[in-house]
């Protein structure tokens, strides 16, 4: 009994000096994102603001595993299309409508042990569900048409994150990420269509 208690401060002494982090992490996040949408192979870019939450798992002080979720809106400025038929040229404007993203990430601490600011690398997979709406005039008729979409991507994503330790309780991150969607749309100006997202977030740390 004696040599467990007298045992108890050196124990605590070298959780410090290890730098054992918190299992657990909830938090929420704003965020930024240009995505290529495909829609039957046909894709199209977008750019789109979210709001969403998340959760976090520390598989090691390195490693964590983070799963959230993000509603988002977006839309782009109307543009002058050619073409042929009755819409042969008419001013059009593409819109996210509402789109609902799962990411899952993996998170690595670049830094061995643990400090108050700490970069991390970032790879991850999302499945996004969005509905896209599309309305044009054809300015020679005045004739004017409201088309809805709906559909489900899959994106791998790849990044960095920077991670703030504000008090023993709270970090404040920060991610630049690169998308890809993985439909491959038939118009994309590259094979794999490309994208690039920002996002800012609080996480709580359970102890």
């Amino acid at each position: 009994m004696v040599f467990l208690l007298g045992s108890q401060p050196v124990l605590a002494q070298a959780d410090a000096s290890t730098g054992v982090e918190p299992r657990w992490y909830v938090g929420a996040e704003a965020g930024k994102q240009i995505r290529t949408y495909s829609i039957d192979r046909q894709g199209f870019g977008q750019f789109t603001s979210s709001l969403g939450a998340q959760g976090a798992y520390a598989v090691s002080p390195r490693l964590l595993v983070q799963v959230g979720v993000q509603y988002g809106r977006g839309n782009k400025p109307n543009e002058e299309l050619q073409g042929s038929g009755s819409f042969a040229h008419y001013p059009q404007t593409e819109q996210i409508t509402r789109s609902w993203t799962v990411p899952v990430q993996l998170r690595w601490s670049l830094a061995k042990d643990p400090h108050r600011f700490r970069l991390e690398s970032i790879a991850g997979i999302g499945l996004c569900f969005f509905r896209q709406r599309e309305t044009g005039t054809n300015t020679a008729t005045a004739t004017k048409f409201v088309k809805t979409n709906s559909g489900t991507n899959g994106y791998l994503d790849a990044g960095i994150g920077g991670r703030l330790r504000l008090n023993p309780q709270f970090d404040l991150t920060a991610d630049l990420l690169l998308n890809v969607n993985m439909a491959r749309p038939n118009n994309s100006y590259f094979p794999i269509a490309p994208g690039f997202g920002s996002g800012l977030s609080l996480q709580y740390k359970f102890r």
